[in-house]
């Protein structure tokens, strides 16, 4: 049964040893595929751009996250839950904070798995949410908090912390 959920940067993912009670959501851009360590539970891979239309307007150029890439990551999250194969889901993508921290706002939301993590979900990737249930609702977006930008040069000052997520506060509110 899963047991916490957490979302980190691809140069994160990269440094952390292999879990067997951990699968991962290993979400990258064309042409780059990160090398993970072995020994996790299971791993599934995605390959789509970080857009959003609601807040990068539309771009047919953009290889965006589709109704079967959703489908078939909701049938392995549902796996990966009913057969027990995992406690821990480790989501990346490249900066860790809108692709990954929309799928796993929806894990949490959806199975009711506490989210681990150190940076807050708000900026997560609104089609991506969508298109894994359109009635789960992002997060609001405090009073005060940081822009998106900001939030980056946040996260660029973590890529080299070692440590596994689990070790953040995890919350069952999100």
């Amino acid at each position: 049964m899963l047991q916490r959920v957490a979302f980190v940067s691809v140069y994160q993912a990269r440094k952390l040893a292999g879990r067997s009670d951990t699968a991962v959501i290993s979400i990258h851009d064309r042409h780059f595929s990160p090398a993970l360590r072995v020994g996790f539970a299971d791993v599934l891979t995605l390959e789509f751009d970080d857009h959003d239309d609601d807040r990068d307007g539309r771009d047919a150029l953009a290889d965006k996250f589709t109704p079967e890439q959703a489908a078939r990551l909701r049938a392995w999250v549902t796996g990966i839950r009913d057969e027990d194969r995992a406690r821990g889901l480790l989501v990346h993508c490249n900066a860790g904070i809108s692709r990954s921290a929309a799928v796993a706002w929806w894990v949490h939301r959806e199975f009711e798995v506490p989210l681990c993590t150190r940076f807050p979900a708000h900026h997560l990737n609104r089609h991506v949410l969508r298109l894994l249930n359109p009635g789960i609702a992002p997060p609001p977006l405090p009073d005060g908090a940081p822009g998106l930008h900001q939030l980056m040069s946040r996260v660029a000052r973590v890529f080299d912390e070692d440590g596994w997520p689990w070790k953040q506060e995890c919350s069952k509110d999100g």
